[in-house]
């Protein structure tokens, strides 16, 4: 008699499988969405301030 835990292995290893097959197929459509050498666009002064970025070095990316 199998034990439970033999029984769920193979459905287990094909979950694994079936997951880093995704992972996989998600990474390498985001790298085709971006052509290479397009940067994405640079983050708003309202988006460093929510990052907790001090006031100086948000004076200092925003060029003041």
């Amino acid at each position: 008699m199998r034990s439970p835990l033999r029984r769920l292995a193979p459905a287990g290893i094909a979950l694994v499988l079936l997951g880093a097959q995704l992972a996989l197929g998600l990474a390498l459509e985001r790298q085709r969405a971006r052509p290479a050498g397009i940067l994405p666009p640079p983050p708003s002064p309202r988006a460093l301030l929510v990052r907790g970025l001090g006031d100086r070095q948000l004076a200092y990316r925003l060029g003041a």
